[in-house]
């Protein structure tokens, strides 16, 4: 999975009797492309630009109006090339500082795309705190070469009843624009149900995980704590469920086997802990210093046991590539380009269970955490459905 981090553009709003200054906006662009990271609009087959068309500076003035016809107003496109798979798209609006008088429904905030007349959504700054994030868009679809989102903040007169001279309010705007894996192309039935942009530090049980994007994304009530995430999502709870497709993909920046906690310290586990069952599902963990996929299909069931290596790039550059799919019941994954590995079918697993996806931690029969996980991971999705592309066959043996 390919994706290209827009770093913050600050709007800083200064207050002067009934106007707004917006002062100071500035941005600069990330861009994962590939396999490679460049800075800027470098052309590279196969990626996601995003692009901001009002310019590196950005000031001006916004009254209180009955509309938002003098609202403050950005625009970014997302672009894909001709090369590039479709994706989705994220724009979130975070909170540096705001003053209690702009925390109110008269200070509001929409957001266009270029198909629509009408806000795709809207909403205001009533309740909201410093370092609070709005979702202003999530997984918006990316179907065409351009696609624009313009966002507008402005302060409704009508609604308005604060003095709000020299009130201040600072946030700053940050677009995600992630590639679906092409191993998954064509996948319109696909859906994907969890995603984390950015990277994760998993660090153990002993320290919360680090990486700002990654814990923003944590506010999500679902997540059990910040030490490993619960995603809440089950792959064998039923007949139903387990007939479904899937695709598990995530990077690992940095893990070496020998910091591990322990020996099958857990990077991503769906696996049912219960050894009267004989622990059904697959997990990804340590083994010694190498990374290991193993799976069992229950009592009595296959027993499959595979390992690969990761090597650590002190730039953070390069990293492992790790695909899992579900394709017709039979489970296989990938590392980097390399070719499908058979990882077991699932056709008569047993029993099934509802223990979900966890990352950098797995469960006990309880539901308890353990074994621990100290990895830096990046640009994690599941998404289910049904693969459609018949060139994406999992081995069978």
């Amino acid at each position: 999975m390919n994706k290209k981090k827009v770093k913050p553009i600050y709007i800083f709003l200064f207050v002067i009797v009934f106007c707004i200054a917006i002062f100071g906006i500035t941005y600069a662009f990330f861009n994962k492309v590939g396999n490679t990271n460049v800075i800027g609009n470098a052309s590279t087959a196969g990626k996601l630009d995003v692009i901001y068309t009002n310019g590196q500076n950005i000031s001006g003035m916004i009254y209180p109006s009955v509309d938002n016809s003098t609202a403050l107003t950005t625009t970014a496109t997302v672009r894909k090339t001709s090369a590039s798979v479709d994706g989705y798209a994220t724009v979130n609006l975070n909170i540096s500082t705001i003053d209690s008088a702009f925390a109110t429904t008269a200070f509001k905030w929409e957001v266009y795309d270029d198909l629509e007349s009408e806000p795709i959504n809207y909403g205001n700054f009533s309740g909201k705190s410093a370092n609070d994030v709005i979702k202003l868009v999530e997984d918006y679809e990316l179907t065409t070469v351009d696609t624009t989102f313009t966002v507008k903040i402005w302060l409704d007169s009508e609604l308005n009843t604060n003095n709000i001279v020299g009130k201040a309010f600072s946030a700053y705007i940050d677009v995600t624009a992630i590639n679906i894996p092409a191993v998954a192309s064509p996948r319109s039935t696909m859906k994907t149900v969890f995603a984390i942009s950015g990277t994760c530090q998993f660090r153990g049980s002993s320290q919360l995980i680090l990486g700002d994007t990654c814990r923003n994304d944590l506010t999500n009530t679902s997540y059990t704590d910040r030490y490993y995430i619960d995603t809440g999502v089950q792959l064998f709870k039923d007949a139903e469920t387990t007939d479904k497709d899937f695709i598990i993909y995530f990077e690992i920046v940095e893990w070496t086997g020998s910091n591990q906690p322990e020996e099958q310290s857990t990077i991503l586990n769906s696996k049912w802990e219960k050894q009267a069952s004989k622990w059904p599902g697959f997990v990804i963990r340590r083994s010694s210093n190498n990374v290991n996929f193993a799976y069992r299909n229950g009592s009595p069931g296959e027993s499959i046991s595979k390992t690969f290596s990761h090597t650590n790039d002190p730039n953070g550059i390069n990293t492992t590539k790790v695909t899992v799919i579900r394709k017709n019941r039979i489970l296989c994954y990938k590392v980097n380009d390399g070719a499908l590995v058979y990882g077991g079918n699932t056709t008569a697993i047993t029993p099934y269970f509802t223990t979900p996806v966890t990352i950098g931690a797995s469960l006990t029969d309880a539901g308890v955490p353990q074994r621990y996980s100290i990895v830096t991971l990046k640009n994690i999705s599941i998404q289910i459905g049904e693969i459609q592309d018949d060139n994406l066959i999992c081995p069978t043996s």
